[in-house]
């Protein structure tokens, strides 16, 4: 997951709003969100590993 503004909305809301907050909130004090600076970066690297555009790059590829 993303660490996002809207992330932040999510956490920020309580269980009767927001159904999921608790869930988002676990996963922010665990350390489970990663930012989207690393995110782009790991895209732009996988993008550049698979730049054959006769490949189709799947989410589920490491």
């Amino acid at each position: 997951m993303v660490d996002t503004e809207l992330q932040a909305v999510a956490r920020g809301k309580s269980a009767e709003e927001f159904a999921l907050a608790g869930m988002f909130n676990q996963v922010y004090e665990a350390g489970q969100l990663r930012s989207p600076q690393d995110v782009a970066k790991q895209l732009i690297e996988r993008i550049d590993e698979h730049s054959d555009a006769s490949h189709v790059i799947h989410s589920t590829e490491s």
